[in-house]
């Protein structure tokens, strides 16, 4: 399977999260086609979120193939150079946060209160012309209701592989892990007063 064909995991999510800049500040092209509903916001860290549908009725998960989907000009950073390892990396970085104090669990397979989480990893927000290096990479994640098909939550985050304290992370293991680090932040700000279901 070639690179630009290899899928993605994506992500779920529920509540209300403030409105800050439009979805027109993000740039065309990537792994979601509809984008329009995603924002950022005070509470988002940088990243662009919408939840269509209450998180509150699912408690499981399945996690796609992982996609990569990179302009020629653009290349990877460091930590997407293997797209086994990477992809390795940001499934035990997802389950192991989704799962962290029960709050949901893998699933078999598709069923009632089941997420299909589909992502993939693009250089939507990296297509600079004057300066192609490699740098962070955007993650791109949609939740997708395993019964009805309908999408509940979607995330896309400009900052996969950029270390909070500035630079690049070079392993596959340390970017990923802050990803989920910032997603499952996403979860429970969304459901600050809910608990488990």
């Amino acid at each position: 399977m070639s690179p630009s064909s290899r899928p993605i995991v994506c992500v779920s999510l529920c509540a209300l999260l403030v409105v800050g800049c439009a979805s027109h500040d993000i740039p065309p092209d990537g792994f979601l086609d509809n984008t329009s509903n995603l924002h950022d916001s005070e509470l988002s860290q940088g990243m662009y979120v919408h939840v269509e549908e209450p998180l509150s009725g699912y408690d499981r998960f399945t996690i796609a193939p992982l996609t990569f989907r990179f302009t020629p000009r653009q290349p990877r950073p460091v930590a997407l150079r293997d797209l086994d390892a990477a992809e390795a990396a940001f499934r035990a970085a997802v389950e192991r946060e989704l799962t962290r104090d029960g709050r949901f669990a893998v699933a078999a397979g598709p069923g009632k209160g089941v997420l299909q989480l589909h992502a993939g990893i693009t250089d939507r927000f990296q297509r600079d012309e004057k300066d192609p290096g490699p740098g962070p990479a955007t993650i791109e994640l949609e939740a997708i209701d395993s019964v009805s098909k309908q999408r509940v939550f979607a995330v896309i985050d400009p900052t996969l592989g950029q270390r909070d304290s500035g630079g690049e992370h070079t392993s596959p293991a340390d970017a990923f892990n802050r990803f989920a680090r910032r997603l499952r932040a996403r979860i429970d700000d969304a459901l600050p007063d809910q608990g488990q279901p």
